[in-house]
Order: structure tokens, then C-alpha cells, then sequence
């Protein structure tokens, strides 16, 4: 035998209980084994390191709603005398409720403060008379 075959043995794989699969210390299997190991610690750090996303610190993500009004509406208003008003923009549910029925004066506003052509609020006023 060789000298450096006898000086060092690394254990490759150890099969339990009985069998344990040396190698010498500078051969194919053993430089194999380093390189196999060393490209699986290694890489991924370096895919890490350079694309930069894999410790993101901090994300954020805003979006801004579409914000309108579809002109749909059912409001039930309860009076200080304990009666109760109803419309809405459905003909049937106003047919059923032709009892409480009251009609208000709608307005709509929508608005757009920050001038990206997008409304960033609404307002919907219902204003009944005081029957």
C-alpha cells in the first residue's frame, strides 16, 4: 500500500449497526464528497448574496381602490318618533314597502385629491323633507 493510504481514512457513509464505508483520505470518492458538500453551503449563499432578496428588512405595498358608486341603494331611516322610513333604487323592494316608502333627495360626490384621475373618496348624502 501506498503512503498516503494508509496514514488517513474518511468515513463516507455509515450504515448502522454493523457496516461503516471508508475510503483513503485522497481519493476520487472522498474529493467528491468535499466538493458535494461545499456546493451545497455554497451556492446558495452566493444566490443570496447577489440577488438580494433573501433578507428583505422591510416591504411594503400600497394599492389604491376604485372607488365609485353604482348607483345602488336601500336606506332605512328610523324617526325620533319611533316610525320608520324606506327607499331604494330597486322597484320591487320599493313596491313592497309602499307603506314607509319616502323618496330623498339624493347627492352624490366623488372626489379626487391627489389629481391622478382616480376618485379617492365618495360622498353620499340622502336628505329626506321632514314629513
Amino acid at each position: 500500500k501506498q503512503w498516503y493510504q494508509r496514514r488517513v481514512r474518511v468515513t463516507l457513509h455509515k450504515r448502522y449497526p454493523y457496516r461503516k464505508y471508508r475510503a483513503p483520505a485522497c481519493s476520487c470518492a472522498v474529493l467528491f464528497h468535499v466538493l458535494s458538500v461545499a456546493t451545497l453551503l455554497i451556492v446558495p449563499a452566493v444566490v443570496a448574496f447577489y440577488t438580494r432578496h433573501f433578507w428583505v428588512a422591510e416591504l411594503s405595498y400600497t394599492e389604491q381602490p376604485r372607488v365609485s358608486f353604482k348607483y345602488k341603494v336601500l336606506a332605512l331611516l328610523n324617526t325620533q318618533d319611533g316610525g320608520v322610513k324606506a327607499w331604494s333604487t330597486f322597484p320591487y323592494f320599493n313596491t313592497l314597502s309602499q307603506d314607509i316608502l319616502s323618496v330623498p333627495s339624493v347627492s352624490v360626490l366623488e372626489t379626487d385629491s391627489n389629481a391622478d384621475g382616480k376618485a379617492d373618496s365618495l360622498n353620499l348624502t340622502l336628505a329626506w323633507s321632514g314629513e
